[in-house]
């Protein structure tokens, strides 16, 4: 069993390439500066694989810049998460072009730059 774990484990430092370490060191530098212990921990978990690396590099590269929000909090606009998913559900963003603008720039006012598509669900 620990022989088995030993060749999956360089299998995936093998599949993140030359800079492994350097990406994991990265990675864990990144969580214990973010995140509470627990939190890391399961960030640590999500790490093993060498997917869940990519994954979460890719997360982080997005988030950068962006301003994450949470919870139902407001925001510089005056306007709620829950209000802006409430604009998006009013049958007006399909149909007039100029609501959807402004539904679109209280997104980007709210969340940042980031496309305001990613954080619709």
């Amino acid at each position: 069993e620990v022989g088995n774990e030993t060749v999956t484990a360089e299998a995936e430092l093998k599949a993140l390439g030359p800079n492994a370490q350097s990406r994991l060191r990265d990675l864990g530098d990144w969580g214990k500066a973010n995140l509470d212990e627990a939190t890391f921990q399961s960030f640590r978990q999500l790490a093993t694989p060498a997917a869940g690396v990519q994954a979460l590099e890719a997360i982080i590269s997005k988030t950068r810049e962006a301003r994450m929000p949470t919870g139902n909090e407001t925001v510089k606009t005056g306007i709620t998460e829950q209000e802006l998913r409430e604009m998006v559900a009013d049958p007006r963003y399909s149909s007039s072009p100029s609501f959807r603008k402004e539904v679109e720039q209280k997104f980007e006012e709210f969340y940042g730059k980031q496309p305001y598509q990613s954080v619709v669900q």
